[in-house]
């Protein structure tokens, strides 16, 4: 992780106002952020204009570092309150300690928790909503069948599901369900897997050219007048593998 250039990142961002910035107790960049939003709120930024949210790590999937986690978080990013957390992801793993937070062995496979109690972790999420310690509560990478198992039996159902959304993942038919089950949905990986997109150029014949974007003051158009023509989306629809193009489809979990 290099924390001089997410530190020029997000304060890049915050200049441009944008206002939801991910993080996650896991990224390791927290505390950079938090001084960023610091500085921001002395310049006269409000703390509404920022939707601050962070996730509960893999290795933190036991009722009570569920909570300590959540707390960590809310430190590091200088706030009271968050605007959402989530829970990272559909297993546990057994780290070693706090900071050991992508555990793997010897083989360099992630060393997982078949323990993980999720039903205590979901129940702990819900007792950090009653205590307004944050306003929303959801879930990273979980399948349909997942989320609704945790559904069945919580007080409080997610209130967001983040999961990678693009053109060559569209995942549909969960998008409709989710939107039956009025839980929102924050798509993630917009742009893609960077390994799968160019194994797949190579497949249908394109040739990869390496290109860079710069983004300066002078892109100023607004994104509410964006508009595709129903040609352009027929071509976009063509793009979608149906599931082929998952980002966060690990071997050792199906999430």
């Amino acid at each position: 992780e290099d924390i001089t250039l997410t530190r020029r990142n997000v304060t890049h961002a915050v200049n441009r106002k944008i206002s939801y910035i991910e993080s996650a107790y896991s990224h390791n960049c927290e505390k950079v952020i938090g001084q960023i939003y610091e500085k921001a709120w002395l310049r006269g930024y409000k703390r509404r204009q920022f939707f601050v949210s962070s996730k509960v790590p893999m290795i933190g999937y036991e009722g009570h570092l569920a909570s300590k986690f959540m707390k960590l978080s809310r430190r590091n990013l200088g706030v009271q309150e968050m605007d959402a957390c989530f829970v990272e992801g559909p297993v546990g793993l057994q780290g070693k300690d706090l900071n050991d937070v992508c555990p793997v062995n010897e083989k360099g496979e992630c060393i997982l928790d078949e323990g993980s109690d999720f039903i205590r972790v979901w129940r702990t999420m819900e007792d950090q909503f009653l205590l307004n310690h944050t306003n929303f509560i959801g879930l990273c990478n979980f399948n349909i069948d997942q989320i609704n198992t945790i559904c069945q039996w919580a007080r409080f159902p997610p209130h967001m599901v983040q999961m990678d959304i693009n053109v060559y993942n569209m995942r549909k038919e969960e998008r409709r369900i989710l939107r039956e089950w009025r839980i929102k949905i924050i798509a993630t990986h917009i742009f893609g897997s960077p390994t799968f997109i160019p194994t797949y150029a190579l497949f249908t014949g394109a040739i990869p050219r390496s290109r860079k974007c710069i983004l300066n003051g002078s892109i100023t158009k607004n994104i509410t007048k964006f508009q595709l023509s129903y040609e352009e989306m027929v071509m976009l629809n063509k793009l979608d593998t149906e599931g082929a193009a998952r980002l966060m489809d690990f071997p050792d979990y199906k999430g």
